[in-house]
């Protein structure tokens, strides 16, 4: 294999590709890129096994082949080469010459053959949409997927595309998060579960412009530009989440800045273990109370509400989260009792939290 390359483009192709590479992995090829050089072509190949990204760029191609060279060796390569272009060659033994300006580098490679085959995928249901807004929407409700694979549905995000719009939906089995957008043309009715900490990972790389979304039985693929991904789908149902959208209650509102600034000095004093802030609300105030064994803080924020008396225990780490994902200076918020989910609104947005159980010596903190 013999290719030379701009830098720049192998740069992004790099940094878009690495995306797909173990961090840690007991199989050594899987940290690696697969390069594929073809007439006019070099193809930057990675995999974790459970998605796979495939980026091609435009090359001076000398001689067609393949190589596998270690991901992030390459890539302080392409971020350290001195010149504009880059040229690669691989000989049939896995020894690779990179060279560029007056800088030399001899690595050794990987049997291409040992690399994992992505998936042959055709053409199914496609849906179109701007990178940004794809990108935007998923970030809303990543935090409250799950960390632990105790339910692995929950560790997925659902997406559902209905009615002209696109629902992306995540819960840890303690807080339920939505995020709804229009899309500009209707498409046909799907739903599907994906990582999401696959998704989170992949979509850093989207910037502006269109990129397609294609729903396989398996798998979903992401298309933009000249790279494709793909995803595997969560097989398995999600919890059926409008069951716990009930917005009943009495509405408070008040301003975001506000009280994330307040739940930032809350923060300081939360007890590791519980983490909780104690929020009392009566008409005209919400005063937010927080203690551990460093001692305590207490503020009051002014909001409006009909509410004469209430109090509640949140998780203040789930609350803040929940209330970063906004976007609104003007928020609502949603009481329906002590031990009954709290809710917060936004246009598009619905989180719901579980509140922590209070106990007298908690009432007394607040």
């Amino acid at each position: 294999m013999i290719v030379k390359v701009k830098k720049e483009d192998l740069k992004e192709a790099v940094e878009r590709a690495i995306k797909g590479v173990s961090a840690r992995s007991t199989v050594p090829i899987l940290q690696s890129f697969l390069l594929e050089a073809s007439d006019g072509f070099l193809s930057v190949l990675s995999t974790n096994l459970s998605i796979g990204i495939k980026t091609r760029i435009i090359a001076e191609t000398d001689e067609v082949g393949a190589i596998c060279v270690e991901a992030k060796l390459l890539s302080e390569i392409v971020k350290k080469a001195p010149g504009e272009e880059i040229f690669i060659e691989a000989d049939n033994f896995n020894n690779v010459n990179i060279r560029s300006l007056f800088t030399e580098f001899n690595i050794k490679g990987a049997d291409p053959g040992e690399y994992p085959t992505l998936p042959d995928i055709k053409k199914g249901n496609s849906i179109t949409l701007k990178q940004e807004h794809f990108k935007q929407i998923i970030e809303k409700v990543a935090f409250s997927a799950a960390k632990e694979e105790l339910r692995p549905i929950l560790t997925g995000i659902l997406i559902e595309i209905s009615n002209g719009s696109i629902t992306v939906v995540t819960s840890d089995g303690y807080r339920v998060t939505t995020a709804t957008s229009d899309l500009e043309s209707d498409v046909k009715e799907t739903k599907f579960i994906v990582p999401a900490k696959d998704l989170m990972g992949i979509i850093k790389i989207l910037k502006e412009g269109d990129m397609t979304l294609e729903i396989h039985d398996k798998h979903v693929v992401l298309l933009f530009d000249t790279t494709e991904i793909i995803l595997r789908r969560l097989e398995g149902e999600f919890i059926k989440y409008k069951d716990f959208l009930n917005l009943k209650g009495e509405e408070i509102r008040l301003k975001r800045s506000e009280i994330l600034n307040s739940l930032e000095r809350m923060m300081l004093f939360s007890d590791e273990k519980i983490n909780m802030v104690v929020i009392k609300i009566s008409k005209g105030e919400m005063i937010l109370s927080s203690k551990s064994v460093k001692g305590s803080a207490r503020e009051k924020i002014k909001v409006e509400t009909e509410i004469e008396k209430a109090r509640i225990g949140i998780n203040t780490k789930f609350l803040y989260e929940a209330l970063k994902a906004t976007e609104s200076e003007d928020l609502i918020l949603r009481y329906t009792g002590e031990i009954q989910p709290f809710y917060i609104i936004d246009k598009g947005y619905i989180n719901l939290t579980l509140p922590v159980k209070l106990v007298d010596e908690e009432e007394e903190a607040a």
